[in-house]
């Protein structure tokens, strides 16, 4: 992935909502099925762990309701 690129999908990620994130994963997780070239797919794969990896690390810093 191209380091524009990857600095642009990174700065989405911090700006999106969850709704936002889980769309574009639905929509990556299809591309991913229709796309044939292994590079296109590993920089498919690399957006969706960047993107679990925000959700994930948003869900832990929720404050937890004694």
């Amino acid at each position: 992935m191209q380091k524009q690129l990857l600095k642009d999908l990174i700065d989405w990620i911090e700006k999106s909502s969850l709704e936002d994130l889980a769309l574009r994963r639905l929509k990556l997780e299809e591309l991913i099925g229709n796309t044939m070239g292994t590079e296109v797919q590993s920089d498919l794969k690399l957006a969706i762990r960047l993107i679990d990896e925000e959700v994930v690390t948003r869900a832990c810093l929720l404050p937890k309701s004694a």
